[in-house]
């Protein structure tokens, strides 16, 4: 577990992920998502969870290089 000290708070980052359902017929369906940096209020739709958690991934590489 993490030390709750303000540095640590400094480096969290807050998504709203809204996950859903899209079916295309009777036996087939597809997960989207929607995702918001609460940050920066950046939103991006996804149709894979591959590319969903890339991008998360990355973003915070970024914020631990900065």
């Amino acid at each position: 577990m993490l030390p709750d000290t303000q540095e640590t708070i400094a480096k969290a980052r807050l998504f709203t992920l809204r996950v859903w359902l899209v079916r295309k017929d009777k036996k087939a369906a597809e997960w989207r998502a929607r995702l918001q940096d609460t940050q920066s209020g950046e939103v991006l739709y996804f149709k894979d969870w591959q590319a969903l958690t890339k991008h998360i991934e990355g973003v915070l590489q970024k914020q631990i290089n900065t």
